[in-house]
């Protein structure tokens, strides 16, 4: 019995090790071609697999797709709400929001540019609305965000006007222009664009004068 077990262990695992393989490489197709012009053909050179086993995970290019969408957009939900649940002061969340966001934004460029493609894409049907699917993670990212914002104005070192819904509109927007931008071009480094919208022209605005981070 136990044997059998430790049989069924590896098969999982190499199953998902199969899967994992397939993933990475269709994010490095999409991230380069975007999702019309992406085939099965491109998708399986890349992995060095055949179709039958892509088809064996996912029954078309639009379910894999989505999957993807989905596996990057929950690692920056994930991130969100662990910054959010903490029991860090303000001032501790918001340095570890943007150092991890920052990490993790970098660590995934391949990523975020399949998702840009999400965003943009005209759907033939149902399955392709993948606009719809990014909708909802952006509207958690500006939920989250606002949330955040507002345990600033609750402890007291973020002005009690500030309007966080739009600062939180406007923080996400410009990462989604961000991206586009880097598909066009190559774009200045994360760390200058944001971080410096961030030290030299928010956080002196909406922190208080007399609560200034360290």
């Amino acid at each position: 019995m136990a044997h059998k077990k430790t049989l069924g262990l590896r098969k999982n695992l190499k199953e998902q090790e199969r899967r994992e393989a397939i993933i990475n490489s269709a994010i490095k197709v999409f991230a380069r071609k975007g999702y019309d012009s992406a085939t099965m053909d491109d998708l399986v050179s890349e992995a060095g697999c055949s179709k039958a086993l892509v088809y064996l995970y996912w029954k078309n290019k639009a379910e894999l797709f989505s999957s993807i969408l989905d596996i990057i957009g929950e690692k920056y939900s994930d991130l969100f709400h662990a910054i959010l649940d903490s029991a860090d002061p303000f001032p501790d969340k918001l340095t570890s929001f943007f150092s991890q966001f920052l990490e993790l934004f970098k660590g995934t460029m391949d990523q975020i540019k399949v998702t840009l493609h999400g965003s943009l894409h005209i759907g033939k049907g149902l399955e392709e609305d993948f606009r719809a699917r990014q909708e909802i993670f952006y509207k958690e990212y500006i939920n989250s965000l606002s949330l955040l914002l507002k345990q600033g104005i609750d402890q007291g070192y973020v002005e009690p006007d500030t309007d966080v819904e739009v600062l939180s509109f406007m923080a996400v927007t410009s990462v989604v222009g961000y991206i586009y931008m880097s598909i066009l071009e190559q774009p200045m480094s994360p760390d200058r664009a944001f971080l410096g919208i961030l030290n030299n022209y928010i956080l002196p605005v909406i922190i208080k004068k007399d609560r200034r981070l360290p």
